[in-house]
């Protein structure tokens, strides 16, 4: 009976680490997916925020992002296979493109904050001026 534990475990052991899908040849690195995963983000926020550029100006974007990485569909269909089946390289790289994508948010909510900024001075000053131009009529 100890010796089936132990047989069962070791099982157990050797196919937690066999591969599900094969490291293909031409694996597209581990950075580059970071950066089509933001960029394919980036994208579909566009697409999806009724701002879509790449529409408005024929752009098609599935060339686009092959030939910015000079990949084509099938690398990166198999890279993508490749990385899903490594749940941790996978959280790896979604995590790495999650922190780009909030280093994005917040550059831009400080713009944003800093146009508002500007925006409110320039209100501020044209109020002033009409209050000015309001007690001359008096």
């Amino acid at each position: 009976m100890k010796h089936l534990v132990w047989i069962v475990g070791l099982l157990l052991l050797c196919s937690c680490t066999e591969e599900v899908v094969n490291k293909p040849e031409d694996l597209i690195p581990e950075d580059t997916m970071v950066d089509i995963y933001f960029d394919i983000s980036l994208i579909n926020a566009a697409r999806n925020s009724g701002y879509d550029k790449f529409k408005e100006n024929g752009i098609n974007t599935k060339e686009y992002l092959y030939n910015k990485f000079d990949i084509d569909s099938a690398r990166l269909a198999s890279s993508a296979a490749y990385y899903t089946s490594k749940p941790l390289t996978h959280e790896r790289i979604y995590t790495r493109v999650e922190e780009r994508l909030d280093s994005l948010k917040a550059g831009l909510d400080t713009q944003m904050d800093e146009l508002n900024e500007q925006r409110d001075k320039v209100n501020a000053a044209i109020d002033s001026l009409e209050q000015k131009k309001d007690s001359v009529k008096k």
